[in-house]
């Protein structure tokens, strides 16, 4: 099977459709960073960032499922629709070659990054690097939800927010952390609805210490507390009353929450697509959030007030 691979296939490995978790922090952030900032801003570098925390999360990605692999997590009965090393479409040591060379991209961009910058800002990308990258480390003591929070929304805020004004920008922090929290949210269901598989396997998650009761409250806090912010936010004058347009997802936010909060039997079936109805609410926040600063912006210059 190996030597009928296609380019599609190479793409697939890094499973693409997660790249929203880490796109959409950032999203955020250069854009209010965008209309923010009142010295001229870097877009070219904004990009850089950005092609950073994407060959990163590919990376990370195809080392991750190499390391579940090798744990006996991914069996024939997995959900989470890894199956090329399983059915041999590749070969694990030619897998883990590509996360690493993947990876290897990623820190030369950050090097390049870096080099049109400031050298400072290394410890951000070492620590990114070290996160992402042992995930599956984190991941297996429950450290999992906390490292991609920071690893993917944490740190890339306050880097790209430097990189494209020259200074560090406190305030990125505040953008970043809501659609971080819902790229939390993604894994917990994903870690609750694997609680049974990943015991059986010897993996200890979030869910696995706490019990499947808890991790229904802590994917509620996840999923409810970016929104509860957001409006916050507004209403001590932080974000323009425009962010308030993720409340269109409300009925998201409901539909996820009953599926969440209420999911009983088999975790298997009733949480069988949270994962990914919840990366769909991340998204559509972050396209929201993101386009409220510029839409407030514009507000302005046409009105003279704020929106």
């Amino acid at each position: 099977m190996s030597g009928m691979r296609t380019v599609r296939d190479w793409v697939i490995a890094t499973r693409p459709w997660s790249f929203c978790a880490s796109v959409v922090p950032i999203l955020c952030v250069a854009s209010a960073m965008g209309c923010w900032s009142q010295a001229p801003v870097n877009w070219v570098n904004a990009v850089l960032a950005l092609g950073v925390i994407l060959f990163l999360h590919a990376g990370a990605n195809v080392l991750s499922d190499c390391r579940d692999h090798e744990q006996g997590v991914d069996g024939p009965l997995s959900l989470n629709g890894v199956t090329w090393i399983r059915t041999k479409v590749f070969q694990i040591g030619e897998l883990r070659r590509y996360g690493l060379a993947l990876v290897g991209v990623g820190a030369l961009l950050g090097i390049l990054l870096l080099a049109r910058t400031d050298w400072r800002l290394v410890w951000i990308g070492v620590a990114g690097l070290v996160l992402s990258t042992g995930y599956s480390l984190f991941k297996f003591r429950a450290l999992g939800d906390l490292a991609v929070l920071t690893a993917f929304a944490l740190l890339p805020a306050l880097g790209t927010g430097y990189v494209m004004t020259g200074s560090l920008c406190p305030e990125t922090l505040l953008v970043a952390l809501p659609p971080g929290l819902l790229t939390m949210a993604i894994l917990h269901a994903n870690n609750m609805r694997d609680v049974v598989s990943d015991a059986e396997a010897g993996i200890l998650t979030l869910p696995g210490v706490v019990g499947v009761n808890v991790s229904k409250g802590i994917y509620g806090l996840e999923t409810a507390l970016p929104f509860a912010g957001i409006a916050v936010l507004v209403a001590l004058g932080r974000f323009p009353w425009a962010a308030l347009l993720v409340a269109l997802l409300l009925p998201l936010v409901v539909r996820n929450l009953k599926r969440g909060l209420l999911a009983g039997g088999d975790l298997r079936v009733s949480l069988a697509t949270l994962d990914r109805d919840s990366a769909q609410l991340q998204l559509l926040f972050g396209l929201l959030l993101a386009s409220a600063f510029p839409l407030s912006r514009l507000a302005q210059d046409l009105w003279g007030a704020s929106a």
